[in-house]
C-alpha cells in the first residue's frame, strides 16, 4: 500500500504503471464499466473515464498497426513490381494485388474496429465491400445549415478550420460507435451508409441513433467553440436526411462511397431546419416495420425540394436508450434470407427482393 502511495509522488513501485493500468481495466470490465470505489493505489477518486481513454486509445493503435501493414505490403509488391519488368502476366498480378490492399487500407479506417479483423479474415465478409455489389442500406447524410453564416463569424479561417475539422472527427466516430460506414467528410458536412450486411436487420435504428447522437454532440462542440466566432448564431445546428433502399457500392483504390436513389435523397433532405432529422417515405416504411420501442413518435411533415416542390418527410421522436446492443455484432447476427446470387437474373431477383423488404 505504501509502495503504491510513493509511485504516485514519483518513487519506485513494486507495480509498473502499465500493469497498473491492465489491472485497473479489468476491473473496470469485470465491473461492466463502472467503479464504484475509490482506487487508493492511484490516488484518484474515479479512472473512469482514463480507461475509458486508454482502451479506445489502444483499439486506435491495434487499427494503426494493420493499416500500417497492409501500407507495408504494398510497398514491398511494389518493389516485386519494379523487379519483376518485362514479366507483363506476374507484373498485372501484382497491380490487381496492390490495387486490393490499397482498398483494404482505406476501409479499415471506416468501419468499427471489431470488424476489422472480421474483414481481413474473411474473403465472405470483406466480398460485401466489392465495387459494384448491390445491397440494400440506410444513408444518412449531415448538413451543417448556415454553415457559411458561421464561417463568416469566424474569428480567423484557421479557427473555422479547426472548428468543421474537430467536428467532422466527433461525428465520424458517432458514426463508426453505431455501426455506420463513414463515407466521406463533404466540406460542411458528412455522408455515411448503413447496409444491412454490415450494420443488421435494425440498420435504421442504429442510423436514428447517430442521428440523435450528432444533433447533441454539435450543440455541445459549437457551445464549447464560441470563443472561436465573433458572432454565436443560436439558430445553427445539423439537417440530417435519411434514405434507404438498394445501393451500390464504389469502391476504388482511394475511396469507399455507394450510388444510387437513397443518397440523392438522403442528400436532399438533409436540407431540413437546423435540428431537424428527417426521413424519406421508404425509411419511414422501414422503421414502421420494426415496431422498435425505441420510437417514441412519427410526425408526418414536408420538405421543400429544389426543382421538386413539396415532398412528404418524416420526423421521428426517440428514446435512444431504449435501443440495446446485442451480444453478437449486427453482422454477425445478420442473415439474408435469400441465397448467394450465381446469375445475373438471380441477382435481379434478388434485387427485386430487397425492394420490397425495404417497403415493409
Amino acid at each position: 500500500m505504501e509502495e503504491k502511495d510513493k509511485n504516485k509522488n514519483g518513487h519506485e513501485s513494486s507495480e509498473s504503471s502499465s500493469d497498473f493500468i491492465k489491472n485497473r481495466i479489468k476491473q473496470l470490465q469485470e465491473r461492466g464499466g463502472k467503479l464504484d470505489y475509490n482506487i487508493e493505489s492511484g490516488g484518484y477518486n474515479s479512472v473512469v473515464e482514463k480507461y475509458k481513454e486508454y482502451i479506445n486509445m489502444s483499439k486506435i493503435i491495434s487499427n494503426s498497426k494493420s493499416k500500417i501493414a497492409i501500407e507495408e505490403q504494398i510497398i514491398d509488391l511494389k518493389r516485386q513490381l519494379i523487379a519483376a519488368q518485362g514479366d507483363k502476366e506476374k507484373s498485372l498480378i501484382m497491380l490487381k494485388e496492390i490495387e486490393n490492399k490499397q482498398k483494404s487500407s482505406h476501409i479499415i479506417s471506416r468501419i468499427h474496429e471489431e470488424a476489422v479483423s472480421k474483414y481481413l479474415s474473411s474473403a465472405e465478409f470483406s466480398a460485401n465491400f466489392e465495387h459494384g455489389k448491390e445491397t440494400f442500406a440506410v444513408v444518412v447524410s449531415i448538413d451543417i445549415r448556415r454553415s457559411t453564416e458561421l464561417m463568416l463569424k469566424a474569428k480567423s479561417p484557421t479557427q473555422y478550420s479547426d472548428f468543421i475539422t474537430a467536428l467532422s472527427d466527433k461525428l465520424s466516430k458517432i458514426i463508426i460507435e453505431n455501426f455506420g460506414i463513414f463515407d466521406k467528410f463533404t466540406g460542411d458536412g458528412i455522408l455515411a451508409f448503413f447496409p444491412e450486411f454490415y450494420s443488421g436487420e435494425e440498420a435504421i435504428l442504429r442510423a436514428l441513433k447517430a442521428a440523435e447522437e450528432c444533433h447533441l454532440v454539435f450543440k455541445e462542440h459549437y457551445k464549447n467553440c464560441r470563443n472561436k466566432f465573433t458572432v454565436f448564431i443560436k439558430d445553427v445546428g445539423l439537417g440530417i436526411g435519411i434514405d434507404s433502399g438498394i445501393v451500390s457500392i464504389a469502391n476504388t483504390s482511394s475511396e469507399l462511397t455507394v450510388v444510387g436513389i437513397p443518397v440523392v435523397y438522403a442528400c436532399r433532405f438533409s436540407g431540413a431546419k437546423a435540428g431537424d432529422t428527417l426521413l424519406n417515405i421508404e425509411a419511414h416504411q422501414r422503421l414502421s416495420a420494426l415496431k422498435h420501442p425505441m420510437v417514441k413518435d412519427i410526425e408526418e411533415t414536408e420538405i421543400h425540394i429544389k426543382n421538386e416542390g413539396l415532398a412528404m418527410a418524416f420526423k421521428v421522436k426517440i428514446d435512444k436508450d431504449q435501443f440495446s446492443q446485442n451480444d453478437t455484432y449486427p453482422w454477425e447476427a445478420y442473415q439474408d434470407d435469400v441465397k448467394t446470387e450465381t446469375t445475373p437474373t438471380e441477382e435481379a431477383a434478388k434485387s427485386e427482393h430487397k425492394k420490397k423488404k425495404g417497403a415493409g
